[in-house]
């Protein structure tokens, strides 16, 4: 009996084995697709996070960019008035020059009638001292001549010669 018994064992193993390997198969089958679908949620709600972060540090850099473009405004509006008082600025100050040159200019001309004032001057008191020395000398030649003192009336007169030759007085 023995014999007999083996085949149909034989027989039945496939019929245990088959729908055990089956069995083991759809658990396996199962565990890993049930862990590929964990993971892939996992994975997924990971993107959904980063996807939600990167928009909201997005809109953070929109407000960020907007702040600093009217920064960027307000600047260029207070740089556009400073370069408006520049060119105000400028202006005076050619105009400034202009009158300065002409002043300078009108300077130098009275400087010149200043120096040529002065030299006439001096020479009007050289000739004036001159003069002086002559006057003198001839009013007291006058007074000499008055008491009868000829000689000394020639000599005072040949001593102031020069003297009013020098400012055109004739003798």
């Amino acid at each position: 009996m023995r014999e007999d018994s083996q085949p149909e064992r034989w027989k039945r193993l496939p019929r245990i084995v088959v729908p055990t390997l089956l069995a083991t198969a759809v658990v396996v089958g199962a565990w890993v697709g049930a862990r590929a679908w964990f993971d892939t949620r996992d994975e997924f709600d990971r993107t959904e996070t980063a996807v939600r972060e990167t928009r909201s540090e997005l809109a953070r850099a929109r407000d960020d960019l907007a702040v600093a473009i009217a920064q960027l405004e307000a600047a260029r509006a207070t740089m556009h008035r400073g370069l408006g008082t520049l060119d105000t600025r400028e202006g005076e100050r050619d105009a400034a020059e202009g009158t300065l040159a002409a002043t300078n200019g009108r300077l130098a001309e009275l400087r010149a009638e200043l120096a040529a004032a002065t030299a006439d001057l001096a020479e009007r008191e050289n000739q004036l001292e001159g003069l002086d020395r002559c006057v003198r000398g001839v009013v007291q030649g006058l007074n000499q001549a008055a008491v009868g003192d000829i000689s000394g009336l020639d000599a005072t007169l040949a001593g102031i010669e020069d003297a009013c030759d020098s400012t055109g007085a004739i003798l």
